[in-house]
């Protein structure tokens, strides 16, 4: 994608242009390059900014929300942007599954209990008789 000047018929006309990559995938990166640029910065919709040699570069971005990036470049010609929209998705939520095997038994007599879970960071067990158990993810 190129930028154009609001004064240029074409993306070359003033000497030089700004082109992004069309999409990052959240925790990757993106290249942005320039031409003929004095100076090119990054800014993003949740506060960050980012200071790249004229030229571009790579830009390592991990938002923790959907946020829109606009690179500024200045150069000789005029001033030109770009933008780019890294979405970020929802977390998905944990789930879990209990289950005991036999579910009645004697006194003395044992239980089998099979926990299985999903997108979780950490399991704890914990029994009605205040016995705890963490389980490994």
């Amino acid at each position: 994608m190129f930028g154009r000047h609001p004064r240029c018929a074409s993306a070359c006309a003033c000497g030089k242009y700004l082109r992004q990559s069309r999409a990052i995938d959240q925790g990757k990166h993106g290249n942005i390059a320039a031409s003929n640029a004095s100076s090119l910065t990054v800014t993003g919709s949740d506060g960050t900014s980012y200071t790249l040699p004229a030229d571009g570069g790579a830009l390592p971005v991990t938002p923790t929300t959907t946020t829109t990036y606009t690179a500024t470049a200045t150069g000789p010609g005029g001033t030109i942007t770009a933008s780019s929209t890294v979405t970020v998705a929802a977390a998905t939520a944990p789930t879990v599954n209990l289950v005991a095997s036999p579910m009645s038994i004697s006194p003395g007599d044992s239980s089998t209990l099979t926990v299985t879970a999903t997108h979780a960071t950490s399991v704890t067990l914990t029994g009605s008789d205040g016995s705890s158990y963490s389980l490994a993810t």
